[in-house]
């Protein structure tokens, strides 16, 4: 579980930083970050997830479901 916004290192860096050491991680990005480039980037880098701040209560515990049975999600209003 990664923020995009992190206080030292970027969720994306560190998502780098972690597939390089542990290629089989799951990484689901709990963010509040909206930007349709950033998303792209994000799902890039290999994350399996991108949830939304503000839908953490109806998407986090389904995105850790979909990503742990090996499928990608993102929440609803960023698919478009």
């Amino acid at each position: 579980m990664l923020d995009i916004g992190l206080p030292s290192l970027n969720g994306i860096e560190a998502a780098r930083q972690i597939r390089k050491l542990v290629p089989e991680s799951k990484i689901i990005y709990l963010t509040a970050e909206t930007s349709a480039k950033v998303v792209e980037v994000a799902l890039s880098m290999g994350a399996e997830g991108y949830v939304l701040k503000i839908n953490v209560d109806r998407d986090l515990l389904v995105a850790v479901e979909v990503v742990m049975s090996g499928k990608r999600f993102v929440t609803e209003q960023l698919t478009d």
